[in-house]
């Protein structure tokens, strides 16, 4: 009797055992699906958590119709109705969440722009001077993705907010800009530096007059390799008279002269290219952007490096709900780098240099380590001189 009753209890102990173990697999499971853990990954993890596949309770193939039906389920109402329940979920958790959908003359929705609190209130600490960039698609409608982009503190990226774009012309462009100021209250950037897409130009005069628009300098480079590379193989000097010329030069006659001699001496007068980026040298040019406030950036590489770390994380087959999933595991990474540098930076000050006037002293206590060190700089210099 004793020995039927052990058998009873040990047999009742490996269900509850495997009950558990099944329930720990299908919460691992859904974490995989949400950090990009692949099928082979998480069931290979809960082998080894299990002690064996014997212990797990569920093949393979169980596995993958049990993501399938959860995925489907998710996705009862179509992507636009899990988008839109997603965006309501997101709103319901903090009422400060927005979001925007425009929609065609057949009411399906064409462009979508997201911001979450955060990156709003980012915004009114550091949006004087914002990078917008479109060059990443990632989903597998191949959908534009474009960010707004600026810096923080500590020099570190910083998520203002997102949009998908259905095409890039010069309406829907206008869309997202308008949208944006809304999402902002209003609130203009002083400047915003793009690539040298024309209808976003024209988007930005339009929506916002305002805010001084400047041209990416490293797609402007990139751009020249590509219709004047071959000046680079010859030991030419023009791309160093041009590096000069967007650069260096301050005086606004001095770059005129410069540019003409430049032109002139390489009779590249009537090229396309050259005479198109001279025509709008006053968003490129160090010299006609003195009265601009740029913050020390004169490239939308804030927006590159941001690229460089979503496609760690997103994947062309992803549809809506896990593109925004995992859209905000790339914007948790960058706060989270935030924080680790604020932590950092309160552990000691910054180092001074061989000045330790009050004045210097009182900034290392107030800036950041690398707001300091260029604020340090620009004091040495300015008691040089």
């Amino acid at each position: 009797m004793r020995g039927h009753c052990a058998q009873t209890a040990d047999r009742r102990m490996r269900s509850h055992l495997k009950a558990q173990t099944a329930e720990f697999w299908r919460d691992a499971r859904n974490t995989g699906d949400g950090t990009g853990i692949s099928l082979k990954q998480s069931h290979e993890l809960m082998e080894k958590e299990a002690g064996g596949l014997g212990n797990i309770g569920y093949t393979r193939d169980d596995l993958k119709r049990y993501l399938r039906t959860k995925r489907e389920r998710g996705l009862k109402y179509g992507e636009t109705g899990a988008m839109l329940r997603y965006f309501e979920e997101q709103k319901l958790e903090n009422p400060s969440f927005f979001h925007a959908e425009q929609l065609d003359c057949e009411e399906q929705i064409t462009n979508i722009f997201w911001a979450d609190a955060s990156m709003l209130m980012d915004y009114t600490y550091f949006g004087d001077v914002v990078t917008f960039d479109t060059t990443y698609k990632t989903n597998k409608e191949y959908r534009p993705l474009g960010v707004f982009v600026g810096f923080n503190q500590f020099r570190q990226s910083v998520i203002f907010g997102a949009t998908l774009l259905y095409d890039e012309t010069i309406e829907s462009f206008k869309w997202v800009f308008g949208t944006f100021v809304e999402a902002v209250c209003g609130r203009h950037s002083k400047t915003i530096f793009t690539d040298q897409d024309a209808a976003m130009a024209v988007a930005i005069s339009a929506v916002m007059p305002s805010t001084y628009h400047g041209l990416c300098t490293f797609h402007i480079r990139v751009n020249f390799m590509k219709h004047l590379g071959n000046y680079y193989k010859d030991g030419s000097n023009l791309p160093y008279r041009f590096a000069e010329c967007m650069y260096e030069i301050e005086d606004e006659n001095e770059f005129i002269m410069a540019c003409d001699a430049m032109l002139k001496e390489h009779k590249l007068e009537t090229n396309e290219w050259l005479c198109g980026i001279y025509a709008c040298r006053k968003k490129w040019a160090k010299c006609f952007m003195k009265g601009a406030w740029t913050a020390g950036m004169r490239s939308t590489q804030l927006s590159e490096s941001l690229n460089a770390s979503i496609k760690n994380y997103l994947k062309p087959d992803h549809d809506l709900v896990q593109f925004f999933k995992h859209f905000n595991r790339v914007v948790d990474e960058k706060r989270y780098n935030k924080l680790k540098a604020e932590y950092h930076s309160r552990q000691k000050l910054p180092m001074l240099g061989l000045q330790q006037t009050p004045v210097l002293i009182q900034a290392a206590s107030i800036y950041s380590p690398c707001m300091f060190v260029a604020f340090q700089n620009e004091y040495d210099e300015l008691c040089i001189t």
